[in-house]
């Protein structure tokens, strides 16, 4: 059993952050409206998803809500990823992946059109092209 938080900020999206489950559907979603429409229309999420325990969503809105806490109080700066995971004997470990260093070979395309706002979103259909490419 996996809860997860994660703070993108500036600097690093959840495509070149990481931890996305399923990276191809994501892109999907935010190719255009209509791909959205059909992404959403054609799934059976029900059968997707092993379900949920409010134990574990506590977990990772309390984690999130810490980590909100310390982005305020100036202790996070960065994009955070917190993994907690529960083996099967309920143990609890608690890890903070972090992506590789930024380069300027490895800048990403979504990332740059972070702080457009609405006139961003038309742009991501184009900088997806880019990174097929």
């Amino acid at each position: 059993m996996t809860p997860r938080a994660v703070w993108a900020l500036p600097g690093h999206c959840l495509l070149c952050f990481g931890g996305l489950h399923d990276e191809l559907s994501a892109r999907q979603v935010l190719a255009s409206a209509e791909a959205e429409r059909t992404f959403f229309a054609d799934r059976d999420w029900q059968h997707e998803r092993a379900g949920s325990l409010a134990s574990l969503n506590q977990c990772a809105a309390a984690v999130a809500l810490r980590l909100l806490e310390d982005l305020v109080a100036e202790r996070v700066e960065d994009s955070t990823w917190t993994h907690i995971e529960f083996d099967p004997a309920g143990h609890l470990t608690v890890s903070y992946p972090t992506p590789p260093p930024r380069t300027a070979a490895s800048l990403c395309h979504v990332c740059g059109v972070s702080g457009w706002g609405e006139e961003g979103l038309p742009r991501v259909v184009e900088v997806f092209r880019l990174d097929r490419s």
